[in-house]
């Protein structure tokens, strides 16, 4: 950038969808940053879980939807998360880590902490790459 001048971004919205081999689950992440007057960010994880019957069917409403607020830790890996979207360690660890303790969470055997938690697992998962 020129001398003088100064980006921010002061708020992201970045959704980032992995579907189940058999089509029938969507796990979507909306990740979302913002910036106060301060220059503090935040950033949350929108978890939701759709489901259909068929593949033909559409996904329409969310089966679970979960907002995880993140540990400042995690912020540089949410960054770069939002830049370049999953890799396949974090999506495969949504197919298996958070499709479980989605289950498990349907099935009344865990609540949505835990699931939260196995959510933000996929941020920290990420290299710093």
């Amino acid at each position: 950038m020129p001398s003088g001048v100064d980006k921010k971004i002061l708020s992201l919205h970045v959704v980032v969808d992995v579907v189940s081999k058999d089509k029938l689950k969507k796990f979507s992440f909306g990740l979302d940053k913002t910036t106060d007057a301060h220059n503090v960010e935040d950033w949350v994880i929108h978890f939701k879980l759709f489901e259909r019957a068929s593949r033909d069917d559409a996904f329409t409403e969310a089966a679970i939807d979960v907002d995880v607020a993140v540990k400042t830790k995690n912020f540089d890996k949410m960054a770069i998360t939002a830049a370049k979207g999953f890799n396949q360690v974090q999506t495969e660890r949504t197919l298996v880590d958070v499709a479980t303790a989605a289950d498990r969470l349907k099935a009344g055997k865990a609540d949505e902490v835990k699931l939260a938690k196995t959510v933000e697992r996929i941020i920290e998962s990420r290299e710093n790459t």
